[in-house]
């Protein structure tokens, strides 16, 4: 804040001008009822300690048609006292939020006091030469927002000057009905702060003349107005769920392709899978079989040599049993022979061919 200059708050009887001053600067701004029915009686500017440099004013509305042409003189006072003074100007128009619209009443006093000034460089003000304060909001739906802040950045012909300069802020309970009340709203000094402030270099005087067909024409328009961006948001919503709609299909699509190529991926895996542990049981078969021929050889060739056992020992048992006859024919012949002989000389031969027999 190193440059001086003038807040002045504009709006409509009721709007909460008042009470948005003295929250941001510190000062008490009075306001109730008073000779022009519903707006602030005192115009005289206010310097703020916390802003030093800084002039703050609070002005009455131009709804009322009985008081119109005295608001119009206080406002073109205020303004003309910067002008004279050679201060800079930050103007603000209070409007309350009615169900996330913006009435034409609001948009006609915008129009005749932007309408009233001339800046240093000899043309009117252009966009974003101002802001607006949206105040008691009943709800903070970001689409209702949206909406308020769009009907106050394009151009049209209930509001030929646009802004950008916008902000929300809550209904509170507490200052409801309550006069000289205060409240901090968050983000409400920096908002201000941060509004450019214009140079002015004359202020015409306010007409009042046909404040009440203007307003009906204003009414109208707005009218239109709501209803051209009620059916264009109609038409985007519609739109975006189409668009939804065709993302959620693309993506389903996707997915089921996805899942298809992986289903395809693992029958491929559990195919070849199958076909290994196919050749593995074939060989593993193959050398069962292997072993189960090498354990039959195996018996065949201990059956070969049991029987060839077999053999040796019959054909041993043969040979015994033919080596035992021939002994034993030869023992008979020898008998035999012996027999022949006489009983002395076989006496004696037995004792010569035994020796120790007596």
């Amino acid at each position: 804040m190193t440059t001086p200059a003038d807040v002045i708050f504009c709006g409509n009887p009721g709007a909460g001008k008042s009470t948005l001053l003295s929250c941001v600067s510190g000062r008490q701004f009075r306001s109730g009822e008073s000779a022009w029915c519903g707006f602030c009686s005192d115009f005289q500017f206010q310097e703020s300690c916390r802003f030093p440099g800084y002039r703050f004013a609070d002005t009455p509305g131009l709804a009322d048609c009985k008081s119109a042409e005295n608001a119009a003189k206080a406002i073109t006072q205020t303004l003309m006292d910067a002008v004279r003074k050679g201060r800079a100007v930050k103007l603000f128009f209070v409007v309350p939020s009615e169900g996330g619209r913006i009435t034409a009443e609001h948009l006609l006093t915008i129009r005749k006091v932007l309408g009233c000034i001339t800046l240093v460089d000899g043309t009117s003000p252009s966009a974003n030469s101002y802001a607006v304060i949206i105040n008691k909001c009943d709800t903070a739906l970001p689409e209702h927002q949206a909406r308020v802040r769009e009907g106050f950045a394009v151009r049209s012909p209930s509001l030929p000057i646009p802004t950008c300069h916008v902000i929300f802020l809550p209904r509170v309970g507490a200052l409801s009905g309550k006069d000289n009340a205060s409240h901090h709203f968050e983000g409400l000094q920096d908002f201000v702060l941060n509004v450019p402030a214009v140079a002015l270099a004359n202020v015409a005087e306010i007409s009042c003349q046909s404040t009440v067909e203007e307003l009906k024409q204003l009414q109208q328009n707005v009218s239109l107005a709501f209803d051209e961006q009620a059916a264009r948001h109609e038409a985007e919503k519609r739109r975006w769920e189409q668009d939804a709609r065709d993302v959620e299909s693309a993506l389903r699509e996707a997915y089921l392709i996805q899942l298809r190529q992986e289903g395809e991926a693992a029958t491929c895996q559990l195919q070849q899978l199958r076909g290994y542990l196919a050749s593995q049981t074939e060989e593993g078969s193959h050398l069962e079989m292997q072993l189960a021929e090498q354990q039959r050889m195996q018996e065949l060739t201990k059956q070969v040599r049991e029987d060839h056992l077999r053999d040796l020992r019959r054909q041993q048992r043969m040979k015994e049993r033919d080596w035992r006859r021939s002994i034993q024919e030869h023992w008979d012949r020898e008998t035999l022979l012996e027999s022949d002989r006489p009983v002395e000389v076989l006496t004696f031969s037995a004792k010569a061919t035994l020796p120790g027999i007596a």
